[in-house]
């Protein structure tokens, strides 16, 4: 069954820099893959664009774009902007002026509109951005919020509250996560599994002076506290696509119009761990 749907602006494509344009203008979006932000990637004050204010709007500046991502989504489709989100198959110009859309099950949706812009991000083929999540049994207390390296295998350790605890964030209890930029092949390497990126950030935390807790006076010293060595876990490894570079759009003037604003949705975060 083939539906008509007139539309005056039709943005084709994914991503929260596709989701944010359709929403300023205006416009509707097919969302032709579901490619949300990972939980650790943040806003910053001149995202996706420094003519954009969008997102400052609504009080998302410096925090998360899975969370923006998630609003904008939301909020374009309680206003019928976004059809068969999640669903589109394929979505094809057919000739100029109309787009025709297959979904899951043989649905098909004909648009007829003004203006067709497609921005659809270039994802890299080769590599993936990896999250392994990391409870921390021993060394949980610490200042450190962040550490940095130069190689792509555990690029960036991220130390947060854990939900583990009750009270984490006043007692300074913290788990990790890392980020790692790993091929293909390397995910099917044991030298990249969790248990290595497990030993790897329990060396850089050492490095960074992180122990785990008091074990006793030294024998040879009274003065001093001996300390258990940091204990972690493996909690789960997340993998995500790792976009590459992304189209540019014709400057239009916002106006959005026939948008429905959730008061629900409009909710910030810090980051504070994942939701998974």
């Amino acid at each position: 069954m083939t539906l008509m749907y007139p539309r005056n602006i039709v943005v084709v494509g994914y991503g929260v820099d596709a989701l944010v344009y359709a929403y300023e203008i205006g416009a509707t979006i097919i969302v032709t893959k579901e490619v949300r932000p990972h939980p650790l990637q943040l806003l910053s004050e001149e995202y996706p664009q420094k003519d954009s204010e969008a997102y400052m709007q609504y009080g998302f500046v410096g925090n998360r774009s899975c969370d923006l991502y998630d609003f904008l989504l939301f909020n374009l489709s309680m206003a019928g902007r976004a059809p068969l989100a999640g669903r589109v198959v394929s979505a094809e110009e057919i000739e100029s002026g109309k787009l025709l859309v297959v979904a899951e099950g043989g649905y098909e949706l004909e648009i007829e509109s003004d203006k067709i812009y497609h921005f659809e991000p270039q994802i890299s083929a080769t590599k993936k951005i990896v999250l392994d999540w990391i409870n921390v049994r021993r060394g949980q207390k610490h200042e450190v919020t962040q550490i940095e390296t130069t190689s792509d295998f555990v690029n960036c350790i991220q130390f947060y509250p854990t939900y583990r605890i009750p009270s984490s964030k006043t007692s300074g209890l913290k788990d990790a996560v890392s980020i790692s930029y790993l091929t293909n092949e390397q995910l099917l390497d044991s030298d990249y599994s969790d248990f290595i990126v497990r030993k790897k950030v329990k060396h850089l935390m050492e490095q960074e002076g992180i122990r785990g807790p008091k074990n006793g006076k030294d024998p040879n010293n009274p003065s001093k506290h001996k300390y258990y060595s940091i204990k972690l876990e493996s909690r789960a490894r997340e993998v995500y696509p790792l976009m590459i570079s992304t189209p540019d759009l014709p400057t239009i003037s916002s106006t959005l119009q026939d948008v429905y604003l959730s008061q629900v949705s409009r909710w910030t975060s810090d980051f504070n761990g994942t939701t998974v």
